[in-house]
């Protein structure tokens, strides 16, 4: 017997069938795809510097001005991350950027300006030019549709060192729709692991380090980078782009 659909479902295919995604959408779309990329590694490692660059502690770390561009959504994601992870602030406050306008307590704090220059000298803390790269992380937070799209558009064409893991964690909803669009299949053409719903570093993260002798992890979330340490790891942080070309390497570059 042949199953007919109920009219209910005849409308709601048909709707689905004639959902098309505007120019103005896809435009959109792209420029905050590019925005976070561009922006990633500043937004990310900011509120790290600020605690243990210049020793800032967590009550001074609510207002942050002067960003020189308007981070994207992801970018965004990646700051609160950081910012909750290694000062422990569970609000901030861009102005012009953010909705909730900060009220002080007094006077406010002294400023501490930020720029590329201490962002770059922050990071070669973790430099380890040459080393032997076992596995790469995009996780933690999960990642994004647009950041699928980042890391397929990145491997697209190469291959993942056989010495070297890459792990890409998403939302299972994040996971249909990439595996719908065909992004998931061209991370795991390059021999990458899609994995929907884990939190890497609760996900027995010392037991795999242990069981596959993995000691030098690269990624680019600085949450991550503060935590895994604790389980065993000698983390590198680095934009996405160079995560993705150390492990076609083998080596973090």
């Amino acid at each position: 017997m042949t199953d007919v659909p109920s009219p209910a479902e005849g409308v709601a295919a048909s709707a689905v069938k004639q959902v098309r995604l505007s120019t103005a959408v896809w435009a959109l779309g792209l420029t905050s795809l590019f925005m976070d990329i561009s922006s990633e590694m500043i937004h990310s490692v900011l509120p790290v510097f600020l605690v243990v660059g210049l020793g800032t502690s967590a009550a001074y770390l609510g207002v942050i001005e002067g960003v020189a561009e308007v981070p994207g959504s992801d970018a965004l994601k990646h700051f609160g991350t950081a910012l909750a992870s290694f000062g422990s602030v569970a609000l901030f406050h861009m102005p012009g950027i953010t909705t909730e306008e900060p009220v002080f307590a007094g006077s406010p704090p002294a400023a501490a300006s930020v720029g590329r220059d201490e962002i770059e000298a922050f990071l070669a803390r973790y430099a380890a030019a040459g080393e032997k790269l076992d596995v790469v992380v995009f996780a933690a937070p999960q990642l994004s549709l647009f950041e699928m799209e980042a890391v397929a558009c990145a491997l697209d064409g190469r291959r993942v060192h056989p010495d070297t893991t890459v792990l890409v964690a998403t939302s299972p909803e994040i996971k249909h729709a990439a595996d719908r669009m065909g992004l998931t299949g061209r991370i795991e053409a390059a021999d990458a692991v899609v994995a929907q719903g884990i939190c890497f570093y609760q996900s027995y993260a010392r037991e795999m380090a242990e069981a596959n002798g993995w000691t030098r992890l690269m990624t680019n979330s600085a949450k991550l980078v503060n935590i895994i340490g604790g389980y065993g790891y000698r983390p590198v942080l680095a934009s996405l782009e160079r995560c993705v070309d150390s492990a076609v390497a083998g080596r973090v570059l």
